[in-house]
Formats: structure tokens, sequence, C-alpha cells
């Protein structure tokens, strides 16, 4: 009988610890997801909130050093469940981690005027400059089928190295990470060492998450390149960023801003640092400058939540905006300024902002359906105006 006890409590120990394994590695996730998604909205019903009920409401970023329970009101004093915001701030909730891509494609007769010179000047010199030109501008129009076979059509001026660089290329742009990488490795050892692999391996492994091999990639290619030092220096900031290594992201990130003070990303990479530090003051400044250079949606956005993070709604609403008047396709920015006007308790006011998170970004529907089942737990009538919103989002029945 003892002998059996004993089995058990090591059996039962030894659950407990794969349990919490895997929770440790669920919290350590870089994904922008979190760990786990919130139940369907529930249909708005009659029934009396006499005692309140607390709700996990894990938001874009916490902002909640005390895990405070946070009363959500309407106008009239009824109080909707308090929301318990977890104590840690989890980088991966933040969805102010990289710049997104807004770009219009050309229309047919604009896409032709822009491509014809390229072609032409290849067709004249048919070097790997020019056949490069051609394929970039495809793959920045997200023509990736027509850059492919412009590549196998010219492939009898190419390298090895070459032929495969732009392939891995066009496989990059496609979303293709696996099969660029695989496309790389076809390669022999010697090639292997060429600038245009390396930086193609680099940018494979960087969306692959595996950061060790992208930046021992880079910097390799650096290595080769020495007439341009500055010239993957960026890419490096970048990486060392992702990768949350802040010593390093303070000794490279400043030299690409004194390097190219006209560009903007490298200060809102440091910003993305400091903010990881909890160091909001000086995030807050980074992104300021950062915008100051060039408005974008970028920095912006990163403002909007820093000041989120430090209970300062009213300007994170106000850079949230701006973000979005700068990029109206952005779903990030119209969230934010959801999550803001939300957290000042103007549920009617932040209402059209999730929607229109929703139409734009679909992953920000999560977000939605946090914010109506407080609503609707505290009998407020705003919650069937947000059920119904969630009814019409497209694809989140």
């Amino acid at each position: 009988m003892k002998n059996m006890r004993r089995f058990l409590l090591v059996f039962s120990m030894g659950i407990c610890l794969v349990c919490i394994n895997m929770a440790h590695a669920q919290s350590g996730s870089t994904s922008p997801a979190p760990t786990s998604a919130p139940s369907a909205p529930s249909s708005p019903s009659s029934a009396s909130p006499n005692q309140p009920v607390q709700v996990t409401v894990p938001s874009f970023n916490p902002g909640n050093p005390q895990g405070v329970l946070q009363p959500i009101q309407n106008g009239t004093g009824a109080s909707a469940p308090p929301v318990v915001v977890s104590g840690k701030y989890y980088e991966y909730l933040s969805y102010c981690r990289q710049p997104l891509e807004f770009k219009t494609p050309l229309s047919d007769a604009d896409f032709s005027m822009a491509l014809e010179p390229l072609k032409t000047a290849f067709n004249t010199k048919k070097t790997f400059l020019n056949l490069e030109a051609v394929v970039d501008f495809l793959i920045d129009e997200s023509r990736t089928r027509e850059a492919r076979a412009y590549v196998i059509d010219n492939k009898s001026i190419l390298t090895v190295p070459q032929d495969k660089a732009l392939q891995a290329r066009i496989l990059n742009a496609s979303g293709k990470y696996r099969d660029a990488v695989a496309v790389l490795d076809s390669i022999t050892d010697e090639g292997k060492n060429d600038l245009l692999v390396l930086v193609e391996y680099s940018q494979a492994y960087r969306r692959l998450n595996n950061l060790f091999e992208a930046k021992s990639a880079l910097q390799d290619a650096m290595k080769i390149d020495k007439k341009n030092p500055n010239k993957y220096l960026l890419d490096l900031c970048i990486l060392e960023t992702e990768d949350s290594n802040h010593g390093e992201v303070d000794k490279v990130c400043p030299k690409v801003a004194k390097a190219f003070p006209k560009d903007y990303l490298a200060l809102v990479y440091m910003g993305i640092s400091m903010r990881e530090r909890l160091n909001y003051k000086d995030a807050q400044k980074l992104f300021e400058r950062s915008a100051q250079i060039e408005k974008n949606e970028f920095a912006l956005t990163c403002l909007g939540e820093v000041f989120y993070l430090q209970k300062n709604f009213g300007k994170a609403i106000e850079s949230f905006k701006s973000a979005g008047a700068v990029e109206p396709k952005s779903g990030r920015a119209q969230l934010g300024a959801a999550q803001s006007l939300y957290q000042l308790l103007r549920y009617d006011e932040a209402l059209p902002y999730y929607i229109k998170a929703c139409q734009l970004d679909k992953t920000s529907s999560t977000r939605f359906r946090e914010a109506q089942q407080p609503l609707e737990a505290a009998k407020l009538k705003v919650s069937t105006a947000y059920y119904n919103g969630i009814q019409k989002c497209g694809g989140l029945r």
C-alpha cells in the first residue's frame, strides 16, 4: 500500500511538472496572439447581474504593473465586471513589434509604364543588376509569379548563387521561408558564402524566428561587403531588437540613426527596446523623435501603446488617431484607439473603432469579443451594439 501511495505521489508530481513546463513554454511564446482564445460572444440576455464576475481580459498590452482590478462603469454608475489585468507586461502581446506594409498596387497602366524602362535597360545590357531591378520591382508589386518566370527565362546569365538567391528572395516575398532555406541549402558550401545568398538566408531565418542563424548570416555578409559597412546596419539593429538583446541594440541602433539621420526606423526599434525594459519615458521620447523625422504609422502606433502603458489614455487616443490618419488601413491603430476609449468608459465612441479594426484585421476580433463580454455580463445596453458589431464583422460567426 505504501508503494502504491509513493507511486501515486511521484506520478502526480510528474503531471504537475509537465503542466508547469507547458505553461512556461506558452508564456515564453513570441506569437502576438494570446495563449488562449476567449469564448465566442454571448447573445445579450435579460438576467439581472446581482454580483459582478471577475474576468481576465488580456489587452494588446496589459500595462497594469500592480494587477489592479479595473471596474468598468457606464454613465449611470452601473458597474461591469472588473477586469483583472496581468501584472507582467508580456511583449508578445504587443502589436508594436514591426512595421506593416500598406502599399497599394499600381494600376495596370501605371505598372506597365514603370516596368517598361526597367526591361529595356536589361535588354540593352543584360547584367545581373539590371535583371535584379526588374525582379525587385515585380516583387514590390506582389507579382512573384512573373518575377519567378523572368528569372527562369534569363537564367543563362546568372551564376548558381545569383540564381538561387533570386529564387529565395521571391520565396521570402511569398511567405515561403522554409522553401527559401531549402533552395539556398542546395548550393555547394563554397556558394553559400556568397553575399546575396547570406542576405537571403538572414531574411528567411528571421521570418522563421531563428534569430541566431539570421544574425550569423547577416554578420557574415557584413564581413564580405566591407565597402558598404553601413548597408546592413539597420537589419542588424532590427534583429537585435527582436532578439531582445538590449546591450547590442544600444550599440548598433544609434549607429544607424547617425549614419541615416532621415530614416525613422532605427529610433522606433530603439524605443521598442526601451519599452521592453519598461523604460516608458525614454521609449516615448524615441517614438516622438521618429515621428518628427517623418509622420509614420509605426512610430505613432508605438507611441500610442506606450501612452496606454502609462495609463495616459487621452494621449494614447491622440497618437492612435494620428497613426490612423497617416495610414487609414492600419487595423492596429483603430484597435488602439478603441482600447483606449474603452478604458475611459467611452464605450459608444470605442465601438466604431472596434468595428473598423475588425474589418481591417480579423485577428482584432479577439479583442472585440473580450470588450463585449464584460459589458454583456453587466447588462449594459451598449453590449447589444457590441454583439451586433461582432456578428456583422465578416467571418466571426
